[in-house]
This record gives structure tokens, C-alpha cells and sequence, in this order.
């Protein structure tokens, strides 16, 4: 960027990888191996990471140099304030979807019991022949999460009219 000095080409690939990689965790399942999701967050994480200085680099390109400080925390403010409400957004997506999908793949299971225990502990509170649909319910709870692709899909094309 330093040297063609256009910040719009790396806000659009990064949106792309981004997007990309989040809908490869998409599908996952229990058989992917540690190359796949190891691959598919690291092509979601080099887009995103090519995205989030993007913002502020367009804020000093666009205003005058006595807004930049105002432009650059305002800017801040709404990445950060955005990672806090969508945290709490996949919690609440995860902990209705994982109950869904325990009603569904793990019928005789308490999903208090398996919410209260937590992913590491689960094991202490099914038995061995219910592990199974416990672990597929989870699978299917966490790629619900990442569904948020389309928000990605989004910001690639608010990055395509910058």
C-alpha cells in the first residue's frame, strides 16, 4: 500500500479472503482434518487482517489533518464496539443453536447439564454412546456461528465503493 498508495484494492481482497474463509469454516464437520480448519482461519484471518487498518488509512487519506484524530477514533470506536456486540451475538447464537441441535442429535441428553459442564467437560455428564450426537449438536452449533459470512459478503461490497 506504501508504494501504490491505493488502500481500496487491499480492503476489497481482504473482504474477499475474509468472507472466503469464514464460509470454508462453514463446513467443517467432525472427519475435517486439522489442515482444514487450520487453512480456513488462516484465510479468514489474512482477510481480516488486511481489513482492519483499511479504515483508518481511509480516514487519513479523505479528511483534512485537523479531523484525522476524531475521523481515526471514531473509527476505533465503532471496530471495537462492533467486536463487543457481535460477541455477544455469537454467544446467544451458539448457546440457542447447540440447544437446538442437541434436541436433534443427542435426544435423551439434558442440554443444561452439557451448557452448565461446557465443551471441555461434557464428556463427565453423557455417557460414551451419547458423545457422538453431542459432538455432532456442537459442530452444528459453532458453523451456525459462522454463517455470519454473509456479513462478510456485505462488507466486501461497501469495500467495492470505497
Amino acid at each position: 500500500m506504501t508504494r501504490t498508495g491505493y488502500f481500496t484494492p487491499f480492503a476489497i481482497l481482504g473482504s474477499a479472503l475474509s468472507a472466503i474463509g469464514t464460509g470454508l469454516l462453514v463446513t467443517l464437520s467432525l472427519n475435517s482434518g486439522a489442515g482444514m480448519w487450520a487453512g480456513f482461519q488462516v484465510i479468514a484471518g489474512l482477510g481480516r487482517g488486511m481489513t482492519m487498518q483499511q479504515g483508518i488509512t481511509a480516514v487519513q487519506a479523505a479528511l483534512p489533518p485537523e479531523m484525522q484524530p476524531i475521523g481515526t477514533a471514531f473509527i476505533m470506536f465503532i471496530q471495537i464496539l462492533g467486536g463487543t456486540v457481535f460477541i455477544s451475538f455469537g454467544q446467544t447464537i451458539f448457546t440457542n443453536q447447540l440447544k437446538t441441535a442437541l434436541a436433534h442429535f443427542a435426544t435423551t441428553v439434558d442440554s443444561g447439564k452439557i451448557l452448565e459442564s461446557g465443551v471441555t467437560a461434557f464428556r463427565t455428564v453423557v455417557s460414551p454412546s451419547q458423545v457422538h450426537g453431542v459432538l455432532l449438536a456442537y459442530n452444528h452449533a459453532l458453523t451456525q456461528i459462522y454463517v455470519s459470512c454473509k456479513i462478510k459478503s456485505q462488507k466486501f461490497v461497501t469495500h467495492c465503493y470505497m
